[in-house]
């Protein structure tokens, strides 16, 4: 069982590092001393070694209580509390003021450059002009073959109502609405082009962050504005098909968009906005206004 004589095999020196007890009294105690002990601070003491060390001192504490209750009249406060094992010294009120001085002015320094931090920060993103990311051009130029390959044919069908009612007696003008653009290889080709580029169209976007050290990414899907939030060296995948906004713990990463690769090298964090298959950059301001007031 392990109890007040191991303190000795610690080593006094050792349990009073750790508990902040006096080698003196630690030595009474060991040696049951009572008379050179007070009773309150005592009972204090055993309670730090017992939870420091892990030891069962129920009978010498009883053995000490028993003591007490037959030395009534002496007096409970004859030992100062002394936890710290230094020499006294006139100077100690004047040192402890001292430190907590010192302690407090460097508490508002901290706060007042943290401060000075924030507001510059904040001024330094609102001056950022957004970097709006869009779809690759390949989705753009689709985009654009087909709406003239769904114009072209309106135009010819046009054409040849106009032809077809200028030519045609009366009577047969009422079939002409029923007439088809006989279909030609080039006519096919484009709907093929047409029907492929459509499919390409609605492809559904992927972004992907590549941390050049240790990042925090945090995204917030403004659909459910519920969270999601790494914390990772390894790539990190970004859903287009949502709408969301992201916040990440510094700018130093790569942003893959298709095939385009944005290098960012800035301690500061990022921020982004994805909507409809576009991904461009915001403020913070942005950020906070379209997570309804919340920097996260």
């Amino acid at each position: 069982m392990r109890d007040m004589k191991t303190l000795e095999e610690i080593g006094l020196q050792e349990v009073s590092r750790k508990t902040h007890i006096e080698v003196k009294t630690l030595q009474y105690m060991v040696d049951k001393q009572f008379d050179k002990l007070g009773r309150i601070n005592t009972l204090g003491f055993l309670k730090i070694v017992s939870r420091e060390f892990h030891l069962d001192l129920t009978q010498w504490q009883e053995e000490f209580e028993e003591y007490w209750k037959s030395t009534k009249d002496q007096d409970d406060s004859k030992d100062p509390v002394f936890m710290i094992n230094t020499p006294s010294s006139p100077l100690k009120p004047l040192r402890f003021v001292l430190v907590l001085v010192a302690l407090a002015a460097v508490a508002l320094w901290y706060f007042d450059a943290w401060e000075k931090a924030r507001v510059y920060f904040e001024e330094n993103m609102k001056q950022e002009a957004p970097v709006a990311f869009t779809v690759a051009p390949v989705v753009e130029e689709a985009k654009e073959s087909l709406d003239l390959v769904q114009q072209v044919p309106t135009e010819e069908v046009g054409a040849i109502e106009q032809e077809t009612n200028a030519s045609v007696p009366a009577p047969l003008s009422l079939e002409v609405p029923s007439v088809e653009v006989p279909a030609t290889p080039e006519t096919a080709v484009e709907e093929a082009v047409a029907e492929e580029k459509v499919v390409t169209s609605v492809h559904v976007q992927e972004g992907t962050i590549i941390p050049n050290v240790n990042i925090w990414v945090g995204i917030v899907y403004l659909d459910t504005m519920k969270r999601a939030s790494h914390l990772t060296s390894n790539a990190i995948t970004l859903d287009f098909s949502r709408e969301q906004i992201i916040t990440t713990g510094h700018g130093n990463f790569t942003l893959v968009e298709e095939e385009e690769r944005h290098a960012y090298t800035s301690q500061l964090p990022k921020r982004f906005h994805i909507k409809n298959n576009v991904l461009r950059e915001i403020s913070y301001q942005e950020f906070v206004t379209l997570n309804k007031g919340t920097a996260w």
